[in-house]
């Protein structure tokens, strides 16, 4: 299950976490295995966050079960900031993105193994 966590201090419209929302998921293929059909997304915006001593910043934090080639994570990373560049007009350089593999997770409490 692919799961992507975006904080940002920017307050966003619904209209902006909806284009999130629809067009990050459509990058999870991006991922080898993965797709939208198991991707949970969480989006939370106006967070106090600072970089380099000011506001405007937004971390994003993508989970995969199981494991992918880093060459999947650098296009994927290169994609997710430019929608989200596009999409809110905050500098890619403001963008950070974290990438995790969990070898295993559950689901209808389930645990498997990736």
């Amino acid at each position: 299950m692919p799961f992507i966590h975006i904080r940002t201090s920017d307050r966003l419209t619904d209209k902006q976490i909806t284009n999130l929302k629809n067009r990050l998921g459509e990058t999870i293929g991006i991922i080898s295995g993965k797709t939208e059909k198991m991707l949970m997304i969480h989006i939370e915006d106006g967070c106090r966050m600072y970089y380099q001593g000011s506001e405007g910043a937004a971390l994003i934090d993508v989970m995969i079960a199981g494991h992918a080639p880093r060459e999947d994570f650098d296009r994927h990373g290169a994609e997710v900031t430019r929608i989200f560049s596009e999409i809110t007009g905050m500098a890619g350089e403001r963008i950070y993105i974290k990438y995790g593999e969990m070898p295993f997770c559950g689901l209808n409490g389930k645990l498997k193994k990736s």
